[in-house]
This record gives structure tokens, sequence and C-alpha cells, in this order.
């Protein structure tokens, strides 16, 4: 970590934890999973949506709740009981962004073949769990694995490569993505608190990596705690490694919090001192900082 401020950015981290709250869900794509009371449908609500959290919050949540609304009151037990074989048209007229609908239907059937092959999205993941290793990532490649390997049919004869259509959802830390929406999806089921459900007590939060985005990766090079600047698998775990001086237990609490300052236009590019001055990170900005030492 470059930022030797320990204290004082202690300090404002737990600031910013109190602040981006839960009266600040409904501008992340979690606040539709919220709505659902059942722990399945939140699983199987929040896995789709955490899949589809691509781009921005407003279009991710209404192509979310066009997906849902097809699965009714429960997508527990619609998917249950899911066979795209007898009903392939049933998302037909669903896309989004470079998600095709058969894209969307694949990601679907595969949520639907983790549950009846294991009863539960959470039972299908621990199948590669091994709480002996340091952080989730070796676990979360043998989750992206085994979703690769489920049956593609009938919308494909095997599963898109990594990056291409439905293949875009099967993200991996052995290939160096920084796996952005596993990691937040991992987020909302393992931590508990006003945000996060705490599903899956089977995994210590103190394993999770936080989810990388363009935010995230920002406020944090901001904030000194990575010196790394391409957002992939290796910037989360550094990001995450900081984090854990000041909450070891559960370093991605900050996670949320972290993306507001950036979703919310409070942190600039550091190189207008006028609007700097008004950032809840500015007096602790190594951007700031520099640029101020740079034009006294």
């Amino acid at each position: 970590m470059l930022n030797k401020n320990i204290d004082k950015l202690k300090n404002l981290l737990d600031n910013l934890y109190n602040t981006y709250d839960h009266s600040f869900l409904e501008t992340d794509p979690l606040s539709i999973v919220k709505e659902y009371k059942n722990e399945r449908d939140r699983e199987a609500a929040g896995f789709i949506t955490a899949m589809l959290s691509l781009g921005n919050v407003k279009a991710i949540k209404k192509t979310v709740r066009s997906v849902l609304s097809v699965m009714g009151k429960s997508p527990y037990h619609f998917l249950s009981d899911y066979y795209p074989e007898k009903e392939p048209d049933k998302f037909r007229n669903i896309s989004y962004r470079f998600y095709k609908p058969e894209d969307i239907s694949l990601l679907v059937s595969w949520t639907a073949q983790m549950i009846r092959k294991n009863g539960s999205i959470k039972d299908f993941f621990l199948v590669r769990f091994n709480e002996k290793d340091p952080d989730i990532g070796h676990s979360l490649s043998g989750f992206v694995k085994r979703i690769r390997a489920l049956d593609a049919a009938p919308f494909y004869k095997h599963a898109p490569p990594a990056g291409k259509g439905a293949g875009h959802f099967l993200t991996d830390p052995e290939k160096k993505s920084a796996c952005k929406r596993m990691n937040m999806f991992l987020r909302w089921m393992v931590r508990k608190d006003h945000l996060d459900f705490g599903l899956w007590d089977e995994i210590p939060a103190s394993m999770l990596i936080i989810p990388v985005d363009t935010h995230i990766s920002k406020v944090s090079r901001y904030l000194g705690l990575t010196s790394l600047s391409s957002p992939g698998w290796n910037m989360a775990v550094d990001i995450t490694n900081s984090l854990k001086i000041f909450s070891p237990e559960d370093p991605v609490k900050y996670d949320f919090a972290l993306c507001r300052v950036g979703m919310l236009n409070k942190c600039t590019n550091g190189k207008d001192p006028d609007i700097c001055s008004l950032c809840p990170i500015k007096d602790i900005c190594v951007v700031r900082e520099n640029f101020t030492k740079t034009n006294t």
C-alpha cells in the first residue's frame, strides 16, 4: 500500500462506510435482489442480477426486471422446473448491450442447471471451495469451470468462449480477469450487514476479493491502496490486501462506499483543485496532494 497515513485513511474509510449505507441502495442493482424475502430467491435473482450488471445502473435494472418478471414471484421455483429445450423462446424478446436473447437465455439455463444439480447455487459453488486457500480466487475459478461444463443447448452447441456473448459472464481469475461481477455476487451472498445478505456462512468474508470496476480502480489509486494501473485480478487482490490492514476479517465491507464515491461523481480526475475541494476523499487523496505540490 502506498498511502502511509494509516490512521487518517482508516477514519476516512469508516466514515465512507457509514455515510454510503442502505439509503443509497437505489443506486445499485442490489436493490432489486432486496425485494425478495426468501433466501433461495435472493440467491437465484442475485446471480442473474450480478451477471447482467454491466453499464448504466438504470439500464441494468430495466433489463434485470425484464428477465425476472418472466419467472414470476419466485425465481427459485421457476428455475427449479425450467428446461429450456421445452421453452426455448421464453426470453426471446430480451437483449442487453452485446448480449443477445440466446445469451441471456443461456445464463438463465445455467442458473437453473446449477440449482437442479446441487440444490442451490451455494452448494454448486461449495463443491470446489477450499477454506485453506488464501482467498476465494481458486474456488471461483473452479466454480466458473463447472458452469462452463454445463449444457449450453439449445442455444449453443458449446459454451461460447470467454469474452464473447454468454461466455462474457464466465470471468476467471486464472485468466487474470478482475471478475467484478462474480466477486460482487459473492460479496452479496457471503457478507452480512445493512446491505449484504450473509447467506453463505460456510465462506469467511476474509477470503473475498473486492469487485474492481473503473470506479473502484480510480478511487483506490487515488487513496494509495494500489500502485497498479490495470484493473485485473492482480489489482483486485492488491486493493483487498490493503483494505485488510483496516478490516482483516471483512476487507470488502468498503466496496459499496468506495464505488459510490466514483459513480456519483464525488471524485474527479484530480486535475481541478476547485472540484477536488468538495471531494469526500480530498484530505488523503495522493493525486490531489501531488497536484497541490506541483502547482504551488
